[in-house]
């Protein structure tokens, strides 16, 4: 029967169809055995009415109507005089929606959440709150999991820099397996004690995670993630290029040319950016010439000159701006030749732009000044002046045969200005050449000594780091494993937990990341 599961012996008596469907059903059996003491009972008590739901057909809700009998229990020794027919695979005791209607239910609600997976589901005739849909994440029940021996392991933020959480995932099977409440030793290394199957752990460069593996799974291997490692790398390769800015900038080999473009540095670029602002401004240049030599903004030149130093701090990102979703419109229309502010905001409005029209005036003033400075820097400003380490560090790092000619000519520049630059890149091409070919086991030893005997200070604690870590460095290196799995996992936690609107509570965050995936 289509209507009803075939595990039940339930015979239709009347089905009404008006704005709902009734089915009333009564049960085929002459008998029933009670639940406690399991003994069969003919004799009946008396009848009532169970009216759960059940899922809709042709999108019009479904009320069945079971006519339930009590029985007598006729073992003199039981406990329960009187028992009611139960029917578990159609309906649980006491329920009101049908079993398969509450798994649709659930499976709603772990992919979904309370507020959507309600609206869609009442578009769908399915009939819950938010609230009942959230109840039935947290019912369900997970399903039992394989041992993970490969697990990756990587932390997730509940507020960014405040307070975190940590994400487990099989690797073998590309599946998360547990999400802890935060990424304390403690906790790590208690889940890790419980799963003693445990025989590989992938993990990034985190002093605590390193800690928590050794203390909670000793027979474990530990694996760095090589992109972790690779970062590493290239923060301490830009801090060795941002010391020697002024030297590259100074320098004036004829025929070579630096190409980079001008983003922020670190402390010593910055320095010796404003050093060179201070220059240029005694010889009488413009704050406006002043920037496009430099690679600055105007606003920045006037403002290092107003504060006589430059700053020292990191500098804060912008927050949105209402005209930031316009930008890419109003760029078009610029390149097109429309430069007319007025008729510009009146289009912006039509695509319902709720900002000022000084917003606009100042962005098209933005791209004016913008497409001034593009056509004098190629003629008043030389391009190794704009040097910056954050974009040069990429030359060193990338495979040489990537490299276009402007590229390696660039490259060749960095390397003749300073003899550490030229070593810096010979150790780092060692260093990631090693990393893709997975060869840690055979050179990682002989690099780190080359490293510690050079005069590189950045190169030298970058070392340091890997010696404190080797036989986990050496592991990433050497085996196919990699923390990117689980990163993939934590967008998809990152997803869900924004999507809850504030109710993804510990406990629900959890179900639907485990239970959804």
């Amino acid at each position: 029967m289509i209507l009803l599961p075939e595990t039940v012996n339930l015979s239709i008596e009347q089905v009404i169809v008006n704005d709902a469907v009734t089915v009333i059903l009564r049960s085929g059996e002459f008998t029933a055995a009670c639940p406690c003491c399991g003994q069969g009972s003919k004799r009946v008590h008396s009848r009532y009415r169970r009216k759960p739901s059940d899922l809709p057909v042709s999108g019009r809700p479904v009320r069945l109507i079971l006519e339930i009998r009590r029985f007598f229990c006729d073992n003199a020794w039981c406990l329960r005089k009187t028992f009611a027919e139960q029917t578990p695979s159609l309906v649980r005791p006491h329920a009101q929606r049908t079993v398969r209607l509450q798994v649709t239910l659930q499976q709603l609600g772990l992919a979904l959440g309370g507020e959507a997976g309600a609206q869609l589901g009442n578009r769908m005739g399915l009939q819950a709150s938010p609230d009942s849909l959230l109840r039935l994440v947290r019912q369900a029940e997970q399903a039992r999991q394989e041992p993970a021996k490969i697990i990756g392991i990587d932390d997730w933020a509940y507020k960014r820099r405040l307070r975190y959480g940590t994400l487990i995932c099989d690797l073998e099977r590309n599946t998360p397996i547990d999400v802890l409440p935060d990424r304390s030793v403690h906790t790590v290394c208690t889940w890790l004690e419980q799963h003693p199957e445990v025989e590989i752990i992938c993990r990034d460069r985190w002093s605590e995670y390193a800690t928590a593996a050794q203390k909670g799974a000793p027979q474990a291997i530990q694996v760095a993630d090589r992109w972790h490692l690779l970062h590493n790398l290239v923060e301490e390769l830009t801090h060795l290029l941002a010391r020697h800015r002024s030297q590259v900038r100074q320098q004036t080999v004829s025929g070579l040319q630096n190409t980079p473009p001008a983003v922020s540095a670190p402390v010593a670029q910055r320095q010796d950016q404003y050093t060179q602002i201070q220059a240029l401004h005694q010889l009488g240049l413009a704050p406006a010439h002043i920037a496009r030599r430099v690679g600055l903004s105007e606003r920045t030149v006037y403002r290092w000159l107003a504060r006589q130093a430059a700053p020292h701090g990191r500098h804060h990102a912008r927050g949105a701006s209402v005209i930031d979703p316009y930008k890419a419109y109003l760029l078009k229309r610029w390149q097109e030749g429309c430069r007319k502010g007025s008729l510009l905001c009146q289009e912006l409005k039509a695509q319902g732009y709720r900002g000022s029209e000084r917003a606009v005036y100042r962005y098209l003033s933005f791209l004016q000044e913008t497409h001034l400075c593009a056509e004098q820097a190629t003629t008043t400003a030389p391009e190794w002046e704009t040097f910056s380490a954050k974009q040069a560090v990429w030359l060193l790092i990338r495979q040489p045969e990537e490299l276009d000619e402007r590229q390696w000519q660039a490259l060749l520049f960095l390397c003749q200005v300073s003899p550490e630059i030229e070593k810096a890149y010979q150790l780092a091409q060692g260093f990631c050449s090693m990393l893709r070919q997975r060869q840690g086991e055979e050179h990682l030893e002989g690099w780190l000594q080359e490293a510690r005997q050079t005069a590189l200070p950045e190169l030298q604690h970058f070392a340091a780091g890997i010696q404190r870590d080797k036989a986990a460095v050496q592991a990433g290196l050497s085996l196919p494993y990699s923390t990117g799995p689980v990163e993939g996992h934590i967008n998809r936690l990152k997803l869900i937990k924004r999507s809850m609107y504030g109710r993804a509570q510990f406990d629900l965050l959890r179900q639907r990341v485990l239970q959804a995936s």
